[in-house]
């Protein structure tokens, strides 16, 4: 298979995704500090129209929905009485511990995540039972998002041992309307589907270059059958610009990978033989 000497475009992606975000969401905070500060973000966006915030909830209340949210069933008899009966003052804080420590909270996010992820797409090249152990996995491990973010994004299904997480990319086919939308609303919270056409009319930062930006990523991919294995995995030139046309004003314009608003990555300086076989 031929492999190109830059590093995988959409890792180069994934660096610019990590760098847009602000440091101070990987800051250490104590649990204590954390609730502290979105309670506080929650009170300084409170609007009257909106009245005030909901009241803390109660012991039974709260156990349900926490271990719904974490687990994905609520607690058995004995241990619900359990908590109820706790005189501890930190048994919430104790009880989410136990709960993220459970086998049945790796389970409750690989479904969870899975859905997100895959949509409930069919097996094309993976089979979807690989990805799901992928990601019980990837939780019970307590791997970090950003690490489990640039596995799937990163995996060509060339190496046997990373194979499970290349269905993101490998079973779409790496097929742009398709895949663009996909990493714009799991990844980065924008539906970018309009913007394949033009600028958006009333929202100011949703341009059609974010989305073109996204599919010179993908552009630069193509899906490599090995010869003896017959295996299907992706591969990476080096060309890959895109251009697109505006349908509101005929407008047209050219970028290459970017992550929506910041800049264009430009390639590397290319040998003479940019491939080595």
């Amino acid at each position: 298979m031929p492999t190109s000497k830059f590093p995988p475009i959409l890792a180069a992606a994934i660096c610019c995704l990590l760098a847009s975000i602000p440091t101070a969401v990987f800051a250490q905070e104590s649990a204590g500090q954390l609730r502290n500060i979105i309670d506080a973000e929650i009170l300084v966006a409170q609007d009257s129209k909106v009245g005030n915030p909901a009241v803390a909830s109660d012991d039974y209340t709260f156990a349900r929905r926490i271990s719904m949210d974490l687990a994905g069933r609520p607690l058995t008899v004995t241990a619900l009485q359990a908590f109820i009966d706790d005189k501890s003052t930190d048994k919430r804080e104790q009880l989410v511990q136990r709960l993220l420590a459970s086998p049945q909270y790796a389970r409750h996010m690989q479904y969870k995540f899975d859905v997100l992820l895959m949509q409930r797409l069919p097996k094309k090249y993976i089979a979807p039972g690989e990805f799901a152990e992928f990601l019980r996995q990837s939780f019970d491990d307590n791997k970090p998002y950003d690490q489990l973010v640039l596995e799937i994004l990163t995996a060509d299904g060339a190496d046997k041992s990373k194979r499970a997480a290349s269905r993101f990319l490998l079973d779409r086919e790496i097929k742009r309307e398709q895949t663009v939308r996909v990493i714009g609303q799991v990844f980065l919270g924008r539906d970018l589907q309009c913007a394949q056409c033009h600028d958006h009319p009333q929202i100011d930062d949703y341009f059609q270059q974010h989305y073109y930006g996204l599919a010179a990523f993908l552009k630069r991919s193509y899906l490599f059958t090995d010869p003896q294995s017959k295996a299907v995995s992706i591969g990476d030139k080096i060309e890959g610009d895109v251009t697109f046309t505006s349908v509101f004003t005929g407008e047209e314009g050219k970028t290459q990978p970017r992550m929506l608003a910041l800049s264009e990555l430009s390639d590397p300086p290319a040998d003479k033989e940019p491939y080595e076989t």
